[in-house]
């Protein structure tokens, strides 16, 4: 502080402060090359810096000097340091910084007493006008100072101090008339430039203020507090108690709301452990419970689940390869990194706005692919296990698979399922006349055809040879047989080349109702394979339906 005081008696007064302020306004420029946000404050505060410089040629130069050059960089620097306040996105509802309430009220009561008798009439009126500039600029900023407060960064409660600090000199020269002598009042410009530049840079760079910085700000707020005294006080200005008890309330609310900063911070750092440790016990577990269907929409669904846990802004999961797995909803934001299983993929985390922890998400990259790799080739694993490799459709096992699912779809819903057994009419003369390949190529065809009629919930299964199995989820036994004569009628109109004759196909239907229970479905199997039976023993190209509730057949056939 002595250094200080020694320099600007040395430079003459402003010159400190447009050092400092100029200072500022380059450090802030040089960071906004990274954070574009910061132009505006790094011009105003170059804007300041020449206010300052005006205001001492004005005083070597007299009254001769214009003081509109002093205004106007004034307003352009106010303007430059709004616009980047504007743009900061860290907000939070003004709370704890109506702490600061009482203070601006306390300089208001000085003003209006100030002001009763202005100094040099209109001019004085009008001069007395610019200290609102920098009041709307310090509430324009107190969104972002609560924000600060609450532990989103210190920079931010060093910026409200360096807004504070210039409120302060403005409001005692332009409102109560002081200008304190001993070098108080360029110490308090100097140290606003230099919190406003510091606070700026922590800001743009995304740092925490290191207690050597909160150290100096303190003692320099403390020294500035005796000068005030010396130069106010016991000369007894006009108006110097309200300009001393401004200004002690304003550094003690300072010195609170770092505190409250630095305990919330410590909180916050404590809570944003656990939820790692959260975070990584929860991926640990995807995959690896036992009982668990790894689906690939469940496997995608639980790492999201997951993600929220540190990234509570995450909105959708996306895998992109031959086919697109996803889950949630795209975001304007998203970040991507590939995973190699069979082909190669790429993952896509969408996010509705950009992470806080951005090096917390690179971290975490490679354990995520890492999971989503093994998660995923294990359901491939399983998927060719419950999967006949032929046709694509289920097999026997993967119908095991389904069945309790589709028996929850039914109850949950009420919807009735109706159970289909279907075989293709005389197909040994296919690999009998031509060969296996052909025979293959008309399985291929025919489980093409089952598909087109499937909806999502239905499900088509190669039961064995040539004899292929339907559950339709929500069609009675009419609807069931509806869309197994479309498929029969389809097939016969069909040309499979190599082939010469019409193909036809024999079907038994059973169900129709809401099952009870697995064995219920498993019944209706039984029953739709037996009438299958009797299809083909009346002659093959028809649909028979075995009712459960009735002991004899109906027959449907093509001449009926």
């Amino acid at each position: 502080m002595l250094l200080l005081i020694s320099v600007n008696s040395w430079l003459g007064p402003d010159i400190l402060p447009a050092l400092f302020a100029l200072g500022a306004g380059v450090f802030l420029l040089r960071q906004a090359r990274g954070s574009p946000v910061w132009f505006g404050a790094g011009w105003g505060s170059i804007a300041f810096s020449l206010q300052a410089s005006f205001w001492a040629f004005r005083r070597e130069l007299g009254p001769g000097f214009p003081e509109f050059p002093a205004t106007a960089v004034y307003l352009l620097g106010v303007l430059g340091w709004f616009i980047t306040i504007s743009q900061l996105e860290e907000r939070s509802q003004p709370r704890h910084v109506l702490w600061l309430l009482p203070g601006l009220g306390l300089l208001l009561m000085a003003a209006l007493a100030g002001l009763k008798q202005p100094m040099g009439g209109f001019k004085g009126w009008f001069d007395a006008g610019f200290a609102w500039f920098d009041v709307v600029l310090l509430f324009a900023f107190l969104p972002v100072l609560e924000s600060g407060l609450r532990g989103q960064g210190l920079g931010k409660v060093l910026i409200g101090m360096g807004l504070v600090l210039r409120l302060m000199t403005s409001s005692m020269y332009y409102w109560l008339g002081l200008w304190p002598q001993g070098n108080a009042a360029e110490l308090m410009l100097s140290l606003s430039y230099l919190l406003l530049g510091y606070g700026g840079y922590l800001e743009a760079r995304g740092k925490n203020a290191g207690l050597g910085a909160l150290v100096f700000s303190f003692a320099s707020l403390a020294g500035l507090g005796l000068l005030l005294v010396v130069s106010l006080v016991v000369p007894k200005h006009p108006y110097s108690l309200y300009g001393v008890a401004g200004y002690a309330y304003f550094v003690l609310i300072y010195a609170v709301g770092i505190i409250a900063a630095l305990h919330i911070g410590l909180f916050q750092a404590e809570q944003r452990s656990h939820r790692w440790v959260s975070l990584l016990e929860q991926l640990a577990a995807v995959g690896a419970r036992p009982n668990q269907t790894l689906q690939p929409q469940s496997v995608l669904s639980d790492v999201m689940t997951a993600l929220k846990t540190l990234f509570p802004h995450v909105t959708g999961l996306e895998i992109r390869s031959n086919e697109t797995l996803k889950v949630g909803q795209k975001a304007l934001y998203y970040t991507s990194f590939p995973i190699y299983i069979d082909d190669p993929a790429e993952v896509c985390i969408f996010m509705s706005r950009p992470p806080e922890e951005e090096r917390g998400l690179e971290v975490l990259t490679p354990l995520l692919a890492d999971k989503l790799r093994q998660a995923l080739s294990l359901f491939e694993w399983r998927s060719k296990a419950l999967t006949d490799p032929l046709t694509g459709l289920a097999n026997r096992r993967g119908l095991e698979r389904r069945l309790l699912r589709l028996l929850e779809l039914a109850q949950t819903d009420r919807k009735p399922i109706s159970v289909a057994m279907i075989d293709l009419d005389y197909f040994k003369r296919v690999n009998d006349t031509f060969d296996h390949s052909t025979g293959d190529k008309t399985l291929q065809a025919f489980a093409a055809l089952l598909q087109h009629y499937l909806r999502s919930d239905d499900l088509a299964v190669r039961w064995g040879g040539e004899e292929f199995a339907l559950l339709l989820v929500g069609a009675k036994l009419d609807e069931a047989r509806q869309v197994v004569e479309r498929i029969r009628s389809e097939l016969s109109a069909s040309e499979i080349e190599p082939i010469t004759w019409k193909l036809t196909t024999s079907a038994g239907l059973s169900g129709g109702m809401v099952p009870t229970d697995k064995s219920t479905l498993q019944a209706w199997l039984l029953q739709a394979d037996w009438a299958l039976l009797q299809a083909k023993e009346q002659g093959r190209d028809r649909v028979v339906i075995a009712e459960p509730h009735l002991s004899r057949f109906t027959r449907y056939s093509t001449d009926s």
